[in-house]
């Protein structure tokens, strides 16, 4: 144990760095790893990895050894190492997350109740899109998504095609390839920019479901503190003849509470 000059104390045994923190090497290499291999979602081997972070493949192992132990990554039978939903799982425990829950499910409920549908909340996570938050429609007979269900990022996806409309540049590039190579209809960039600005321009989505008969998708953007979108509000909208409200009266209702989610979690008036 040691003392600093303004009476801080290291109880770790490391030395300080040139920032005046101290180092954890291993930590550091841990820490490395995951970075470089969630910037990798097509997955990389541990010699990619090595080479990558200029290490020998014995301390690569014996850390990937852990992370996998741990549940932090995956190995395919390929032999390339993936990021697992562990982090995201984690991420759940952290404040924000907790607000974005804590105010979107009450006014969810409410959603739900008034257009008689079930409504999702989902975000993106390393090429997949996973359902965090899902409310069941009041009526006896409804179409919804599981709770915890997660998709690859596809152009069929509503939730993956209204949060890559309105991503940041970067991020928006990167979710627009991925679906790209994860679609088999033989879609186009120039095809795919065309229907994100189509989205942008109408600030939501309604289209007939591309994976399902019968169903009217209606999404919409939740807007965090910093103007990014952290979410997709969707409501899978089925007609009945028992059902008056309208998918136009849905669209509205939707859009409404989008916009009393983003600004509860802290969007800015523009």
């Amino acid at each position: 144990m040691t003392a600093s000059e303004n009476g801080d104390v290291d109880v770790s045994g490391g030395k300080k760095s040139q920032a005046g923190s101290y180092a954890a090497p291993a930590l550091e290499k841990g820490l490395d790893i995951l970075e470089l291999i969630s910037a990798s979602p097509q997955g990389i081997s541990q010699q990619q990895i090595a080479k990558r972070l200029n290490r020998t493949t014995t301390e690569i192992f014996r850390m990937l050894n852990v992370l996998e132990r741990r549940n932090y990554l995956s190995r395919d039978s390929d032999g390339s190492y993936q990021l697992t939903l562990k982090l995201f799982e984690l991420s759940h425990r952290h404040p924000p997350t907790k607000l974005l829950l804590h105010v979107a499910l009450p006014l969810m409920q409410q959603l739900a109740e008034d257009s008689r549908q079930s409504a999702h909340l989902a975000v993106y996570h390393q090429g997949c899109i996973l359902v965090i938050a899902q409310v069941d429609s009041p009526e006896p007979l409804s179409f919804g998504v599981k709770l915890g269900t997660h998709f690859v990022i596809k152009p069929e996806r509503t939730s993956a095609l209204v949060l890559t409309a309105f991503a940041q540049n970067a991020r928006a590039a990167q979710m627009a390839e991925e679906m790209l190579q994860n679609d088999d209809s033989g879609l186009t960039a120039e095809e795919l920019e065309q229907k994100l600005r189509g989205i942008r321009a109408a600030r939501h989505y309604l289209n007939p479901s591309q994976t399902t008969a019968g169903v009217v998708d209606v999404s919409c953007p939740i807007f965090g503190l910093d103007g990014t979108t952290v979410a997709a509000l969707t409501v899978p909208f089925l007609s009945q003849n028992n059902i008056t409200v309208q998918v136009e009266d849905v669209q509205h209702m939707l859009q409404n509470t989008a916009y009393l989610i983003s600004e509860g979690i802290g969007m800015r008036r523009k």
